[in-house]
């Protein structure tokens, strides 16, 4: 019985087959929620401009991976502040005041507010239909599966992003919170970042970190 539940499960919530060798780019039905229209534009901005920059160069035709679950958005104020706890602590701060306003512009009201708000915050599932590029769906436990049995053995390498949804600041500022590896987990890089609105375009403006390598 036990064996059975966790088959349908998978079914349901992985929505995840293999063929030819591929992972299917089906969509994952584990979410009812959609993101805004702005959200899509957050987020498929992001990518456009993040995936083709240099640190990729080697992995650009790598077929992308989006892990089903969302990243928590409130792992992106923590890496805001412990950017900012590393800076002061050592005297790093940029030294024009309009400079340190850029990278720190939420004060610790605004911290708390938001950090109360996100208290009960529901994890996203992502889905094929919110990105324009050509993804994959697939739940961090299957990867996790794949990876002990050796099961990705059986595909190309692959690029695996976990991403947050938008935490929207506001109608011209958001943060997410990325990380991205090659498949099976060899990390290529991971951060927190600032996208600004400017001329109805997302673009990236400040990167915080979380003090965690790997």
């Amino acid at each position: 019985m036990r064996q059975l539940t966790y088959f349908v499960l998978c079914i349901l919530l992985f929505s995840c087959s293999i063929k030819k060798n591929e992972i299917s780019s089906k969509e994952s039905t584990g979410s009812i929620d959609n993101l805004s229209a702005t959200e899509r534009s957050v987020i498929n901005e992001f990518l456009e401009s993040e995936l083709v920059s240099d640190r990729y160069k080697y992995y650009k035709d790598y077929p992308l991976v989006i892990v089903m679950e969302s990243l928590p958005k409130k792992k992106a104020i923590e890496s805001y502040l412990y950017t900012q706890r590393e800076l002061l602590e050592s005297k790093g701060l940029p030294s024009k005041k309009e400079d340190i306003e850029k990278f720190f512009f939420l004060d610790s009201l605004e911290i708390k507010k938001i950090n109360s708000e996100l208290e009960n915050e529901t994890i996203y599932h992502w889905k094929v239909s919110d990105f324009n590029k050509k993804v994959s769906i697939v739940s961090d436990k299957k990867i996790i599966e794949m990876t002990n049995t050796g099961e990705y053995l059986n595909f190309q390498q692959r690029l695996i992003i976990y991403l947050s949804k938008p935490l929207m600041l506001g109608s011209k500022k958001a943060l997410i919170s990325f990380s991205v590896s090659i498949m099976p987990f060899n990390p290529i890089s991971h951060f927190s970042v600032l996208m600004i609105n400017e001329n109805n375009k997302w673009v990236q403006s400040v990167t915080y970190f979380d003090g965690i390598y790997y």
